[in-house]
């Protein structure tokens, strides 16, 4: 999961914070009001997170977060680069966001007899 979360001044009436899923390939489409709507001009730091889809249609999102934690607050994230990120009323592709699953967050996800990172 993407999500972008602001750090300019809100001045939407309506607040909302704009996130989608990644697909099989790591491409995603931002959602903030309607599907795949985008994200409104503003400046944002982005979190990722990912967790294991569960449930019976698979549209849940259960577990630890398969990165570690490493990219999932803003703290951590607004440093790195790529991260923080300006939207304007023109469209904006992202560059790939380059992350690292640490030994132990590897691990962990393995022993859930889940798939391993680099599988995806």
């Amino acid at each position: 999961m993407v999500i972008l979360n602001r750090i300019s001044p809100d001045k939407l009436s309506v607040q909302t914070t704009p996130q989608a899923l990644t697909n099989s390939k790591g491409e995603f489409l931002l959602t903030s009001y309607n599907a795949e709507d985008g994200a409104p001009e503003g400046e944002y730091v982005v979190t990722i997170e990912w967790h294991e889809r569960s449930g019976p249609l698979k549209t849940d999102f259960d577990g630890p977060d398969r990165l570690g934690g490493a990219y999932a607050k803003t703290e951590k994230t607004k440093g790195m680069p790529g991260f923080t990120i300006k939207v304007d009323k023109q469209p904006l592709e992202l560059p790939p966001f380059n992350l690292t699953q640490s030994a132990a967050a590897k691990a962990k996800a393995t022993k859930k007899g889940g798939m391993n990172f680099n599988d995806r």
